[in-house]
């Protein structure tokens, strides 16, 4: 195997032989005792050292690992920024810290490189855990925002299409990842889904239009069925199809929420990501659908009930219109209100 070129051709190369400058003695036991993998390289990347941590980390026999070059042991850190980050500190004369994402081991690395009399002394840890876990509360941050600005939307009055568009909007900006919210809702005469609200940076309409027959594409079949739809494959799902534009637009994910409110279907909720859907946020996206489907079925029940309400006036207009008989007037008046309370008696007593 040849020798690979110095990091840096112009670098004085010390006088003192690299052996010379390795930890001996106490400074070596103590460089054994810490919890990190600590390394020193020589200009060309090779290995002159390694204490406990390292050997553990990386695997094998600390001898396997001494004069090997990094690069062929760990043939990621060569196509990432890792060489130019090892030049970058020698020029500068300054320690560099970076994060590397092994995809063959599947784990994101926290790295140090500084100058050192030899070379380079590199440092580096396993952040996995760490950045999932950062990854997790700013997941949940978001989550809280969601819910509070949901929660907001759904206390201001406002017609249906309003609230609707308040929540798409709230859902769009509360989590980054969205990039497409449409809210439908279920026109129970006419056995269809009418879109009510939309938002997002995304306009696609071809695939998922204004109206939609029950059972016809996904969104037909997710208010038909009653059941959830969840893919982080958007691109190679067969139900979802269509996925030149999902290419385009760099959606990935896709969930689709029945709103339910009893039993009875009130609309149908979908959304597109540009990343995977979590657990958490698909559990609480369950939550942000049941409140939207009550309060969508709150206000068509009031609409309902203004709509009987107006056709009862009209009504009793034309009784009286038609006849000035005021008994003849409270018979009316009575059945008409019977029939908007839907109960079983009511009496008008003078």
């Amino acid at each position: 195997m040849s020798t690979p070129e110095p990091l840096v051709k112009t670098a004085i190369v010390p006088a003192i032989q690299p052996e010379n400058l390795l930890p001996e003695g106490w400074f070596r036991e103590i460089c054994d005792s810490l919890p990190e993998a600590f390394l020193i390289l020589n200009l060309q990347l090779q290995v002159l050292y390694l204490n406990r941590s390292a050997e553990a980390f990386l695997g094998g026999d600390r001898q396997e690992w001494l004069g090997c070059c990094l690069l062929d042991r760990l043939p990621s850190f060569a196509d990432s920024i890792f060489v130019q980050e090892c030049a970058r500190s020698l020029v500068q004369q300054t320690e560099i810290h970076f994060e590397h994402f092994d995809a063959e081991k599947g784990m994101i690395l926290d790295l140090r490189v500084r100058p050192h009399p030899a070379g380079l002394a590199l440092f580096l840890q396993d952040a996995t855990a760490q950045q999932q876990a950062e990854a997790l509360r700013c997941e949940q941050t978001q989550l809280t925002t969601l819910t509070a600005a949901v929660s907001h939307c759904l206390g201001q009055g406002g017609t249906l299409t309003e609230l609707l568009e308040h929540c798409t909007w709230a859902m769009v900006e509360s989590l980054e990842e969205i990039a497409l919210v449409r809210i439908w809702t279920l026109d129970t005469e006419n056995h269809w889904l009418e879109l009510q609200a939309i938002a997002g940076s995304v306009n696609q309409t071809q695939d998922f239009p204004a109206r939609i027959p029950l059972g016809i594409s996904l969104i037909g079949l997710i208010a038909q069925n009653q059941q959830t739809y969840l893919s982080n494959d958007a691109l190679h799902d067969i139900c979802l199809g269509a996925t030149t534009w999902l290419q385009q637009e760099q959606l990935v994910a896709f969930a689709g929420y029945p709103l339910i409110v009893e039993a009875r279907t009130v609309g149908v909720m979908a959304l597109f990501s540009r990343q995977p859907i979590s657990d958490l946020t698909y559990h609480m996206l369950q939550w942000v659908a049941k409140s939207i489907a009550i309060s969508i079925d709150r206000a068509m029940a009031r609409e309902e009930l203004l709509n009987r309400r107006e056709k009862l006036l009209l009504r009793l207009t034309n009784q009286i219109r038609n006849s000035l008989d005021l008994d003849q007037i409270l018979t009316a008046t009575v059945q008409e209100v019977r029939q908007l309370m839907q109960i079983d008696r009511c009496h008008f007593l003078w």
